[in-house]
Order: C-alpha cells, then structure tokens, then sequence
C-alpha cells in the first residue's frame, strides 16, 4: 500500500501547490510557447508548451479566489513578446506610429489569446470529470478559428504553425489545415493530462481501499 501512496505523492506533486509554483508554471509555458514558435527551430516544444498551465488550471479548481487571469496574462504576454517582437519594427527610421501600434499589441493581445483557457477553466469547474480536460482542443482550436475571422483576425500565433520546421508534421496542413495541427497538439496535451489524473486517482484510491486509516493526511502531506 505504501507503494501506491508514495507514486501517488509523486504524481501530486507536479501540481503547483504554492503561489510561487503557479507563477512558475505559467512563466514556463510562456517561454515554451515562444521557443517553439520560428524562427526558432524548436517546434516540438510547443506539444509540451500548454502542459505546465493545464497543470495550474487543475491547481485551481481548488482555489476560493483563482489568479487565473493573471497568469495567463503572464502566459500570453511572453509568447506574444517572444513570438511576435518583430511587430513595432524597433528600428531607429521605424514610423513611430508602428511603435505605438506594436506596444498596444502587445500589452492588449494577450487578453485575446487567453480566451480559449478562460472558457475551459469554467467548463473544467463546474464538470469534475476528469474526461472534460479533453475539452481543451475544442475550445483553443476553435478560438483560433474564429480568431482568424473578419477584418480584425490575427491568425498568425496558431500554435500549429510552429510545426512549419517539422515537415513530418508540416505536411498533414495540406490536409487538416493549420487548425489540424493545433489540434493535434492540444489534443495530445489534454491526453497527457487525462494520464496524469486517472494515474494520480487511480493509486490513491488503491491505497484508500487497502489502509482508509494511512491517508488520513494527504493534503498535509502534498504540501510538505
């Protein structure tokens, strides 16, 4: 029985437990997300980039007062930097209006981006099971779709574009198109997670059914 409780105290605790952790976490992502995107030539990073935010998005089903928007501002704020700098063209004969309109994106976009993770957050809270997390494509897949539509689109931070580097991969768009990409990835982030929360449910419910009395102070234990 201890066996099963000491994987299941291991599986745990990849959540980010503390304030500091979902900081982390969500700085984490960003930065993954950046790297991923070219020119970078890092294009796997981006089916592992959404993992470390899925995560804090589980921390804080459990949260009274989640710092959801600000972390995925944070989030969103670095891609949109990494990925998108070249936007203001920070040149010294660049049309200061083009600076102007380049800050704007960047401090206001990432309000955009975070759209998908926000409607998943609250269909992930009021639905528990933990089959919801597959969910998560639909939402962001769909968003960058619509986020591509009308005059006001931005399609070009569609997370499947950063496979471009990857012909492997890059070649199914002729197929699926971009958004196909996209959820590919997303789909196997959320299988991911799905893995890590049955395991995670699974051993504790093991130890329970064998010694109810040994896990009496499980939370107490996680957070030490």
């Amino acid at each position: 029985m201890s066996v099963y409780l000491s994987s299941y105290f291991k599986i745990q605790r990849l959540l980010p437990h503390t304030k500091a952790r979902t900081f982390l976490y969500a700085i984490l992502s960003g930065l993954l997300l950046g790297c991923a995107f070219p020119p970078f030539q890092l294009g796997l990073l981006g089916f592992i980039a959404l993992l470390p935010l899925l995560l804090v998005i589980e921390q804080l089903l459990h949260e009274h007062k989640p710092r959801l928007i600000l972390l995925l501002y944070i989030t969103y704020f670095l891609y949109q930097g990494i990925a998108n700098w070249w936007v203001g063209s920070w040149q010294k004969e660049s049309d200061p209006f083009l600076m102007i309109a380049g800050i704007a994106l960047q401090f206001g976009h990432p309000f955009f981006l975070m759209l998908p993770f926000v409607a998943y957050y609250f269909v992930r809270k009021r639905l528990r099971n933990i089959a919801m997390v597959f969910t998560f494509p639909l939402f962001y897949v769909g968003y960058e779709w619509l986020h591509s539509l009308t005059d006001a689109s931005y399609p070009w931070l569609s997370i499947g574009y950063m496979n471009v580097n990857i012909p492997i991969i890059a070649q199914c768009a002729d197929i699926f198109g971009v958004w196909g990409l996209s959820f590919l990835m997303t789909g196997i982030q959320s299988l991911i997670i799905w893995i890590f929360l049955a395991e995670s449910g699974k051993k504790v419910m093991i130890g329970m059914y064998q010694d109810p009395d040994s896990v009496c102070n499980l939370e107490e234990q996680l957070l030490l």
